[in-house]
């Protein structure tokens, strides 16, 4: 990979930048203003307030740690104006010394709308959702008083024309989510989702839901004036909770326990008749001599013609397939994270450990361990870095075969339970099915998925001048997937019901996607006109390695390895790159509250 071949430019520009804004010119005649905005009442920083000196037009933004700084300052008394969406303004008077640094906190009353939530996706700047001229949906985690157990679920029923389809009902699978139309015949329908940063291809199944602070959804292409071509369906940004909504000098830890019990609502009927004969008492099926047989392929029709015959007679005895199958198990999950808030630090670490057994016999479900944690430092009033890092390893087994479509082809007069003198299900309980005894097949089968994931991200933010925000990022998503598929020796079928010789499948995936940007935004005022500028360097970088191996006929049982398989052994692997690069510019006007 080529990546920092390509970053050093990027660096390099970036230095240079910073080197030439930070001469002190006016170090003088001028001084420096710098202070907090906080919430009045719970006493959280607030990111993204307008501070600025109106006589002077001059001013800036608070940073995501409530920080706001004015530089080059004439001495003098001046009045500071800070406004919010969705907070009162307000105005101080300060005394400014040259060569000095004037500390203030402005403390802000609420008075939030809904409507005027700020949106920071796709856009050049912080902006008010009323002024946005593209759909863009919010999701804060204060509207999901039970968050579902992953991040995916957040946005299922929030969020209009979002379609959010789990593949199959088997626990911990991902989900397909679609927030526009097709776009493609034959192309990726789901869109572009980024994690505090990192922008992924990967699934949300395995991010906690209660580590998410609030979900950004793009529904149309407008992401992708900061994203390119892979934001043509849309943008799903994700931002996890950073412990900056606590006061300064705070600590908390937080313990969260669920448990609960999966159920089945409702039941199918299973079928009342038949078209066979039965003895004379009407307790057991019939053979063409009357005799009492129990259901298969010798029973006779009752009239003898398959032309003429009906469902008329009732089941002498039946049993409840589905009830067979279906096992409800449990789900737990154990929660714990710590947060604080120091001066000029912010953080939160937190832990997961989730089981959800799913609702099918003879299956072990899914299992989920994530740890997270995300640290904010301002190192000057002027520089601030934040890193986030996050690994999830996680368990399931998956359901062998097709026994779902079997079940629907079992008489309701067959006992699905009735087992061998081997101690397995009868692989063949209905010889008048075509189909196994789907709980044959969940026993023998053992097919495992184990994953592993590693997410982290660096961003490192300098504010040269009041106007101008200098923003790098470096984020890595690397991910191991390893799959193990075995049909044990001895695992009977309609074609071999003495038990054929097995086989194993073992498959591994390592993806790595690493993205690197440079972010260079301006905003500045002249006078009713506010303009927000945004240049954009992306650098995307996907590695993928895929190896997989399939060895039949097992000598020995119970052996899970590939030594054991003695014939048909094959492997193969492939290797793959993608390296794309992005250069992006935004320009939003705004004049007088209004948006051009």
């Amino acid at each position: 990979m080529k990546l920092w071949g390509k970053f050093i430019p990027i660096l390099a520009g970036a230095a240079l930048v910073c080197a030439v804004s930070a001469t002190p010119a006016q170090a003088q005649s001028t001084g420096t203003i710098t202070g907090t905005v906080v919430d009045a009442t719970s006493g959280r920083t607030l990111e993204s307030a307008q501070v600025y000196i109106a006589a002077l037009n001059m001013g800036g933004l608070s940073n995501a740690s409530g920080r706001f700084l004015i530089l080059n300052v004439p001495a003098g008394t001046h009045d500071v104006r800070v406004e919010l969406i969705g907070y009162a303004g307000m105005s101080e008077s300060v005394s400014v010394t040259a060569g000095q640094t004037t500390t203030m906190e402005f403390r802000v009353n609420s008075s939030a709308l809904r409507l005027q939530e700020l949106v920071v996706t796709g856009v050049a700047g912080a902006t008010p959702r009323v002024k946005l001229p593209f759909t863009v949906d919010k999701v804060d985690i204060t509207d999901s008083p039970v968050p579902s157990p992953s991040a995916d679920g957040l946005i299922q029923g929030k969020v209009a024309g979002a379609k959010v389809i789990s593949g199959s009902g088997q626990p911990g699978e991902s989900a397909n989510i679609m927030l526009r139309g097709p776009t493609s015949l034959s192309g990726s329908q789901s869109p572009l989702i980024i994690v505090d940063g990192v922008i992924t291809d990967n699934t949300m199944a395995d991010i906690d839901a209660l580590d998410i602070e609030s979900v950004e959804i793009v529904k149309g292409p407008a992401a992708a004036s900061l994203y390119g071509s892979r934001a043509a369906n849309g943008v799903i940004q994700i931002t996890s909770k950073r412990g900056r909504s606590l006061t300064t000098d705070r600590n908390r830890m937080i313990a969260r326990n669920e448990y609960g019990k999966n159920n089945i609502e409702g039941s199918l009927d299973v079928a009342e008749y038949h078209p066979y004969k039965l003895t004379a008492d009407g307790q057991n099926f019939a053979d063409a001599a009357g005799n009492a047989i129990p259901w298969g392929l010798d029973m006779e029709l009752i009239t003898g013609d398959q032309k003429t015959t009906f469902q008329t007679n009732p089941f002498p005895y039946t049993f409840d397939a589905l009830d067979a199958f279906y096992d409800p198990g449990d789900y737990y999950s154990n929660y714990i994270a710590a947060e604080g808030k120091a001066s000029g630090t912010s953080y939160r670490a937190s832990f997961t450990n989730m089981h959800e057994s799913g609702v099918v016999q003879n299956n072990d479900g899914y299992t989920r361990r994530n740890f997270r944690i995300n640290v904010d430092h301002e190192i000057w009033d002027n520089l601030d870095l934040s890193m986030s890092t996050y690994y999830a390893q996680t368990k399931q087994q998956d359901i062998g075969g097709d026994p779902f479509f079997g079940l629907t082809f079992m008489s309701p007069a067959v006992d699905l339970t009735q087992k061998d003198e081997d101690g397995y299900y009868v692989f063949n309980p209905d010889p008048t099915s075509l189909e196994q005894n789907p709980l044959y097949e969940t026993q023998f089968f053992d097919n495992w998925d184990y994953n592993s994931r590693l997410m982290t991200s660096l961003f490192v933010r300098f504010r040269p001048a009041s106007w101008l925000e200098l923003e790098g990022n470096y984020s890595l998503d690397r991910e191991d997937r390893n799959q193990s598929n075995i049909t044990p020796k001895g695992y009977k079928t309609e074609e071999n019901p003495e038990g054929g010789l097995g086989s194993i499948n073992k498959w591994n995936q390592v993806e790595n996607d690493i993205n690197a940007s440079f972010t260079a935004s301006i905003n500045h005022a002249f006078g009713d006109l506010t303009t927000r500028t945004k240049f954009r360097y992306l650098l995307e970088d996907q590695h993928t390695e895929r190896f997989w191996v399939t060895g039949n006929d097992l000598v020995v049982g119970d052996v899970p390895t590939l030594a054991v398989a003695q014939g048909g052994k094959s492997t193969d692997s492939d290797i793959f790159d993608v390296l794309a690069e992005g250069y992006f510019g935004i320009v939003a006007l705004d004049y007088q509250g209004k948006y051009i």
